[in-house]
Parts: structure tokens; sequence; C-alpha cells
């Protein structure tokens, strides 16, 4: 009704102090664009996925070999790419690419043998990772400015972890029914 007759929606409830009520002004049905339109961002996408596979390809070709024990220079430059090194990775570094970042302290801790592995990042490249270690800090060595941001983000998790069961608790014990369409 709200769409074909212009009527006013129902009173939508956002919270205790705020309601909503809408009504469409104006609608244009959904139609079919003239390929002359749409064909540049086609090709595009498709050029994109192209590519994003041809690099997912030989990333794994080069994360391969570097595990069979090939040099990761000599496959950089068989490959064409840049063997790029970083030293001293910590998790706030942000010379490096949020995704790479994850990767690195996913994997596990070196145990004699370097761990490698690679991912495809958000924008279709794929990185190959080689660790060879991880140092552990020292605690002793931490001020209380280094230890307190780390408590509260800590102390923030927990917090919302454990509201987030409360109510996951409370709605299997109570009688509630959720319209997700009304959210």
């Amino acid at each position: 009704e709200v769409l074909t007759e212009r009527n006013n929606s129902d009173l939508i409830e956002l919270d205790s102090q705020q309601v909503v009520v809408f009504r469409v002004e104006q609608h244009s049905p959904g139609q079919v664009k003239a390929l002359a339109d749409v064909r540049d961002g086609i090709l595009t996408r498709l050029m994109g996925e192209k590519s994003a596979a041809m690099a997912r390809s030989s990333g794994e070709q080069i994360r391969d070999r570097l595990m069979q024990g090939e040099p990761a220079e000599a496959l950089a430059t068989e490959f064409g790419f840049i063997w790029n090194q970083q030293r001293e990775i910590t998790r706030d570094t942000v010379t490096l690419d949020p995704g790479i970042s994850q990767l690195v302290f996913k994997a596990s801790k070196p145990d004699g043998r370097p761990i490698i592995d690679g991912a495809s990042l958000a924008a279709g490249d794929y990185v190959v990772i080689l660790l060879d270690a991880v140092h552990d800090i020292d605690a002793a060595s931490l001020t209380d400015e280094a230890i307190q941001p780390v408590t509260n983000y800590l102390q923030q998790t927990m917090a919302s972890r454990t509201l987030g069961l409360i109510i996951e608790d409370l709605r299997k014990k109570a009688d509630v029914e959720i319209y997700d369409t009304n959210l």
C-alpha cells in the first residue's frame, strides 16, 4: 500500500524516544539499461576478475614453490614481482595493508621452519608471506601507558560479549517475536 497507493507507512518505533513514518513521493520502476550504458562497467569488472584470478594463480604457484624450498627473490624475479621484506611488524604497523597484517598475525609461530601462506586481498591482489620468526614481548619492560589501551580494549570486548550473551539468554527465556522486516 505504501508504494502503490502512496499511503503513509505504519508507525515504526526506532527506540523509546523516536518513531518514524514515511511515504513514497516518487517511484521509478526498475528497468533494463542499454548495453552501451553499462558496457564499460562490465568490461572493467570482467578485467578486474580476470586479473584477480591471474594474481591468485601466480601467487599460489609462488607459495607452493616457496614451500618446496626455492628462494623468494628468484621466484619474484621469475614472475616479475617485487619481493618486499618487512621486519619488526607490530599489530599497529600502519605501512602494511590490513589484509597482510591479518594474515601475518593469524599465522602460527614458526617452529624451526618458516611459515609460508598466501591470500587474496580485498583489491584482488594476492599476497604471499614467509614468516620466519616471532619475537615475544618482554612483559616486564611494558609501561602502564603501553598496557592501558590493551586493558581497555579487553574490558570493552568482554563487556560487549557479556551483554550479547545476556540478551541472547533473555530472548531464549522470554516469549518474544522479532520482526526482522521492521528493524
